[in-house]
């Protein structure tokens, strides 16, 4: 997709201040997945302003940042200027660069929706490990991504839930 919403020096500086909640997510992942030591090299696809890509460096000695808009790459760039753990760099999350060494996880949170779905799964094939995370979780009503990802990722597990308590159970499942 080429349409750049949030590319304006406003909302970018605006986002910076928005709550932390993806703390919260990663701290979940944590328990749920059971993960004991981090990971090399995380990727946060979409990242806006980088407060998911602050929460992916939770458990990622490395974290890429990448986003569509211009501004939003260089209010992260002045954020995190002093850390050598992040790099950003603006790109279409359906033409992320394959980077030396691929990533152990990639997060995309909130951006699935703006982008060339089929060319998104398909770059991101080439930009994780090939020990990568073999399960997607789609949460919110319709099935658009799970079709996709089963589609096109025959070998990984794929859920679809709309309640809290649909989250539960697979939370449970998983476990």
């Amino acid at each position: 997709m080429d349409k750049i919403t949030f590319d304006e020096k406003r909302i970018a500086e605006g986002y910076v201040n928005r709550p932390w909640l993806h703390k919260k997510v990663i701290e979940r992942f944590v328990s749920d997945c059971e993960v004991t030591s981090n990971f090399r090299n995380g990727l946060d696809v979409g990242c806006g302003a980088g407060l998911s890509t602050k929460a992916l460096h939770l458990i990622c000695d490395r974290v890429t940042g990448t986003d569509i808009s211009e501004q939003m790459i260089q209010v992260c760039k002045e954020e995190y200027k002093d850390n050598k753990a992040y790099t950003f760099y603006r790109a279409k999350a359906e033409k992320t660069k394959e980077p030396a060494e691929k990533y152990d996880i990639v997060t995309a949170a909130g951006m699935v929706n703006w982008v060339d779905r089929d060319l998104f799964l398909e770059n991101m094939g080439h930009a994780l490990q090939d020990q990568g995370i073999d399960t997607f979780i789609e949460v919110g009503p319709g099935k658009t991504l799970s079709g996709l990802v089963k589609r096109t990722l025959s070998d990984v597990r794929v859920y679809s839930c709309e309640t809290a308590e649909q989250v539960a159970a697979i939370a449970d499942e998983l476990a």
